[in-house]
């Protein structure tokens, strides 16, 4: 198999898990799902539910970002400084995404 095509088998797999848990986090709550920073029992109904569309929203992002990235370098026409760049917005992109997940919650747990 060409390192190209198992990258982006690879992707595929890693996107189909976060549109799914984005999609169950949108739909069912956060609660369950998102451990860590906020206690759920403290917050509200309608934060909850606030709480899961942004976090679930911010894993569909993170899955087409991924998804992007991946078509990118499927099409294997760039040369070695581009991928450079490449990996570099990904990268950075996805730690902008996180950072941002974190920040949701440390919100949340402040407008209890």
């Amino acid at each position: 198999m060409s390192s190209p095509l198992s990258l982006l088998l690879t992707h595929v797999v890693t996107v189909t898990i976060l549109v799914v848990l984005g999609v169950v986090i949108r739909t069912k709550g956060p609660q369950g799902f998102v451990h860590g920073i906020v206690d759920w029992s403290k917050v509200d109904d309608a934060t909850r539910r606030r709480g899961g569309r942004l976090m679930g929203n911010i894993l569909l992002v993170m899955a087409a970002w991924i998804a992007g990235f991946a078509a990118f370098h499927y099409q294997g026409v760039y040369d070695q400084a581009t991928n450079h760049l490449a990996r570099l917005i990904f990268i950075g992109g996805i730690s902008v995404l996180v950072l941002v997940m974190i920040l949701v919650q440390l919100r949340l747990r402040n407008n209890r």
